[in-house]
């Protein structure tokens, strides 16, 4: 079995690193990783920790030029998030088009090497009071709540696009499952000007037994149903085992090209949980 790499974890007081939060990542088929992640603590007042920031990317454009747009993306985004400002929604917006900016500074100055790389990018700052989010590109974000899961973020492949020819009756299920639109982006982090950005529009309040998986979609190789089913069977272990479970299903479907795979798990303590409805709505 491929070994699964671990991120550096923070040191904060309010949630506890492998227990609380935990990252993942494999290589899958590929040579090289082309995702990055990131988690940091969001300083309160009084300098103590109020949340965290978790910042994920999945690079495209070559080996080389995946792998740099991926980490390029993330440091951007968080070194813009911490510099502060109004309001959550509002920093991660800013942090997104700073990390866009620097995309534009890298290609520009290296054109003959980084010509065409760009990454897709979710971001998800969690607070006790709930968490915002933001993203561009086809990465998803999940949300398990009461044994159901579902993505909450908008999928910018071209995927949505053929199920929905698929209900009209334009195609078979079969043209879609093969066809070379499948995983072709309809927006990411390319230094141009970003075609579709999906966000959260207000806190959306965390109740008992929520998680919340930040994922890149290489993931995506295990159905939600899948997804579900390991979350589910390691809901009393700590983040870390969940995460360690989720990549050892994705490399023991064997997939023959499988792509990188990253999970960001948080499973929020008690004192973040709010009073909520059933059902999110982000």
């Amino acid at each position: 079995m491929q070994r699964i790499s671990k991120a550096h974890s923070m040191s904060a007081p309010v949630l506890t690193p492998e227990k609380d939060f935990a990252g993942r990542q494999c290589l899958g088929k590929r040579s090289e990783q082309e995702d990055a992640y990131a988690f940091s603590e969001i300083p309160g007042s009084e300098g103590t920790a109020e949340g965290l920031l978790i910042v994920l990317a999945d690079g495209m454009g070559g080996h080389s030029a995946g792998h740099e747009a991926s980490d390029l993306a993330v440091r951007a985004f968080g070194a813009a998030f911490h510099r502060g400002g109004f309001g959550l929604q509002a920093r991660l917006s800013e942090a997104l088009r700073a990390a866009n900016t620097a995309i534009l500074e890298a290609i520009k100055a290296a054109p003959e090497s980084l010509e065409g790389m760009g990454t897709t990018l979710v971001a998800v700052a969690a607070v006790p009071g709930g968490v915002a989010w933001i993203s561009v590109g086809d990465s998803p974000l999940y949300l398990l709540r009461g044994g159901e899961l579902q993505r909450i973020n908008d999928d910018h492949s071209f995927r949505p696009i053929l199920r929905e020819m698929v209900d009209k009756g334009e195609i078979t299920q079969e043209q879609a499952a093969h066809s070379s639109l499948r995983n072709r982006l309809r927006s990411a982090l390319t230094g141009e000007e970003i075609a579709l950005v999906s966000a959260s529009v207000k806190l959306l309040a965390l109740i008992e037994g929520d998680l919340l998986l930040v994922a890149s979609d290489g993931v995506q190789t295990l159905s939600d149903e899948a997804i579900a089913e390991v979350i589910q069977e390691t809901r009393d272990a700590d983040a870390a085992e969940t995460a360690d479970r989720l990549l050892q299903a994705v490399l023991a479907a064997a997939r023959l090209k499988q792509d990188n795979a990253t999970v960001a798990i948080l499973k929020p303590p008690s004192p973040w949980l709010r009073n909520a409805s059933p059902r999110p709505n982000p």
